[in-house]
């Protein structure tokens, strides 16, 4: 709830520290992850995005292709 939360703050700065707590935690967030990264992945902020995106990208390294 508090990561919901803090992405749908107004603050792009508020967004961002969320986004860094998302790359941080990853693997704490189970199926959660992937809906949290492309939320941050598509923000306004390109400050954000580009976080939401190294998030997808590193979910995608972790996941086995196959």
């Amino acid at each position: 709830e508090m990561l919901d939360a803090a992405l749908a703050d107004g603050s792009p700065m508020v967004r961002r520290v969320a986004a860094e707590f998302l790359i941080r935690d990853l693997h704490l967030l189970g199926e959660d992850a992937l809906r949290f990264a492309r939320r941050t992945a598509s923000d306004r902020s390109p400050m954000v995005a580009e976080r939401g995106i190294f998030a997808l990208k590193r979910l995608e390294q972790a996941t086995p292709s196959g």
